[in-house]
C-alpha cells in the first residue's frame, strides 16, 4: 500500500431476493468511503459499485463491503469481481505561449521561438504548471549549384554554394539519407551522365535543407566522336616535292581536326581538306570534333592520312636515245627508251606541256633539222621527268647533192663497137653514181669514170652521193653522159 495514493474500490453486486433489497457501502480500515448503494429488487441484475479512497499516510488497508440494511427478511445479495486498484487521475492540459499561442493537447508543435507554459489540472481540482523556453532554428535554403561536363569517362568537379555558417551535403537522390561527401565541391569519376542532389546543413544548429528542397546538379558525360573511317579519308601524292592534297570527312555536326602525330595537341588545320607542302612522304592524323560539345576523337585513335612523295623519273640517257636523219625532207625515225614501268613522252621543247606522242619511237615528217625532247612517265605514279631536264633527240635534214654539171661530165665516142671511157666529177666528199636511166635504182658503177663496152650509142646518167650522209642526187635530176 502506497501512502498519498488514490485507489479505486470496485465490485459487482445483485439481489437474490426481491424483498427488501440490500444497501451496500465500502469501508476501509473501518471508515465508510463514498456513498451507500441500494441494489435493484430485480434479481440477477448485476450492478457495478465503485468509489475512490486516498490512502493518506496509511500503508495498509482493511477493505470491507457492508450491508447496511438491517431487515431480517429478504435482504440477500451476491457480489463478484471485487478489486482495489490505483486510480488513474483525469487531467486537462492548457498551453500558452508567444503570439497568443494556446493549445489543450498534451503535446504541441511550436513554430515560434519563446517561452511556453503548461498547466495540468486533475479531476480533484488540483493543478500544476511548468514553463519551457523553445528556440526555433531556421531551415537552410537550397544551395546554388555548378554543374560540370567532360568528354568521355572520367572525373567531373561539381560545385555547390550554401549560406554563411552552412556546409553542402551531397546525396545520390532527392530522398537519400546517406551523405556521399560534404563541402563546396564533389569530384566523382563517371562513365555516364549522373545527377546528384545537394542540401545545406547549418554547422551550429545541424538543421538541414528539407529533402524535397535539395538542388539537383548534373555531371554530364559527352561521347567522344570516332575518327573518320579509312573509307572516309583520301591519301594524296606529289612527284618530287610540293603541295599534296589530302581529305577527310567526319559525321554531320563534326569538324575534321588535322595533326602531325597521334598524340599532338597542336591543330595544323581544320576542315575536310589539307594541302601541305612536303619534301618526303609524311603521315598526318585526323580526328573529329563535335561542334556542340567540343568533344574530340581520343588521341591514339585518330585516322592516318598519308601524303606520299613519289620519285621523279630521270630522262632517258643520251645512250638510250637514237637520233635520226632524212635527206631533203620527209619522215625521220627517232627512238628513246625509259626504265621498266615507265613510258616515253615526246615533246617539241623542254617546257612544252603538249605531248606529241608516247612510246619508244617517233617518226615525224620534217623539212629542216629539229630537236625533240623526251621524258619518262611512271606508269603507276604518273610522275614524269621534270621540264628542263628532258633529253634531246635530233631529227636531222641533210641536203641532197646536186648532179654533176654539164661541164663536169665528159662523154666519149669511137668507130665501131667497143669500150668507151666516160667521166664525171662531183664535189669534194661525194662519189659519182652511174645509172642506166633517170629513174633506175641499180647503180652500174661508182667513181669518176665508167668504161662500158658499147655496140650502139648509149646515154648514161650520173648523180652524186654524199660520203657522210649517203644522201644522193634526186632521180630525175641526174646528169646525162653519152657514150
Amino acid at each position: 500500500m502506497n501512502p498519498n495514493t488514490t485507489y479505486r474500490l470496485s465490485t459487482y453486486a445483485t439481489s437474490i431476493s426481491s424483498t427488501t433489497p440490500s444497501t451496500l457501502a465500502f469501508y476501509v480500515n473501518g471508515v465508510k468511503v463514498g456513498t451507500s448503494t441500494t441494489l435493484s429488487a430485480t434479481t440477477c441484475a448485476w450492478q457495478q459499485l465503485t468509489t475512490t479512497w486516498n490512502s493518506g499516510s496509511s500503508t495498509t488497508a482493511y477493505f470491507e463491503i457492508r450491508n447496511e440494511n438491517t431487515n431480517t427478511g429478504g435482504n440477500d445479495f451476491a457480489i463478484d469481481d471485487i478489486s482495489m486498484t490505483v486510480d488513474a487521475p483525469v487531467v486537462t492540459y492548457s498551453w500558452t505561449g508567444p503570439n497568443s499561442f494556446s493549445a489543450t493537447t498534451q503535446n504541441i508543435t511550436a513554430s515560434t521561438t519563446g517561452t511556453y507554459t503548461l498547466t495540468v489540472t486533475g479531476n480533484t481540482g488540483c493543478s500544476s504548471n511548468a514553463s519551457i523556453a523553445i528556440t526555433i532554428n531556421s531551415t537552410p535554403s537550397s544551395p546554388t549549384t555548378t554543374p560540370a561536363t567532360r568528354c568521355g569517362a572520367g572525373t567531373v568537379t561539381l560545385g555547390a554554394t550554401c549560406g554563411s555558417g552552412e556546409t553542402a551535403q551531397w546525396y545520390s537522390s532527392q530522398s537519400s539519407t546517406t551523405v556521399l561527401t560534404t563541402g563546396a565541391s564533389y569530384s566523382p569519376s563517371l562513365t555516364a551522365s549522373t545527377t546528384y542532389y545537394v542540401g545545406c546543413k547549418n554547422t551550429t544548429t545541424s538543421c538541414e535543407t528539407p529533402t524535397a528542397n535539395r538542388t539537383a546538379v548534373t555531371g554530364t558525360i559527352n561521347a567522344l566522336p570516332t575518327a573518320p573511317s579509312s573509307s572516309n579519308v583520301t591519301n594524296g601524292a606529289v612527284c618530287g616535292s610540293g603541295v599534296v592534297n589530302l581529305s577527310a570527312t567526319c559525321s554531320t555536326g563534326q569538324t575534321v581536326q588535322w595533326y602531325a602525330s597521334q598524340t599532338s595537341t597542336t591543330v595544323l588545320t581544320t576542315g575536310t581538306s589539307y594541302a601541305p607542302s612536303i619534301a618526303a612522304t609524311t603521315t598526318y592524323y585526323v580526328g573529329c570534333k563535335d561542334n556542340t560539345t567540343t568533344c574530340e576523337t581520343a588521341t591514339n585513335s585518330r585516322q592516318a592520312v598519308v601524303g606520299t612523295v613519289n620519285p621523279i623519273p630521270s630522262a632517258p640517257s643520251s645512250s638510250n636515245v637514237t637520233n635520226g636523219a632524212v635527206c631533203g625532207s620527209g619522215v625521220v625515225n627517232l627512238t628513246a627508251t625509259c626504265s621498266t614501268g615507265q613510258t616515253v613522252q615526246w615533246y617539241a621543247s623542254q617546257s612544252s606541256t603538249s605531248v606529241l606522242t608516247t612510246g619508244t619511237s617517233y617518226a615525224p615528217s620534217i623539212t629542216a633539222t629539229i630537236t625533240y625532247y623526251v621524258a619518262c612517265k611512271d606508269n603507276t605514279t604518273n610522275c614524269e621527268t621534270t621540264t628542263g631536264t628532258r633529253q634531246g633527240v635530233i631529227g636531222t635534214v641533210n641536203p641532197i647533192p646536186s648532179a654533176p654539171s654539164a661541164n663536169n661530165v665528159v662523154g666519149a665516142s669511137r668507130c665501131e663497137a667497143g669500150v668507151v671511157t666516160l667521166t664525171a666529177t662531183c664535189s669534194t666528199g661525194q662519189t659519182v653514181q652511174w645509172y642506166a636511166s633517170q629513174s633506175s635504182t641499180s647503180v652500174l658503177t661508182t667513181g669518176t669514170s665508167y668504161s662500158p663496152s658499147l655496140t650502139a650509142t648509149t646515154t648514161y646518167y650520173v648523180g652524186c652521193k654524199d660520203n657522210t650522209t649517203t644522201c644522193e642526187t634526186t632521180s630525175g635530176t641526174r646528169q646525162s653522159v653519152v657514150g
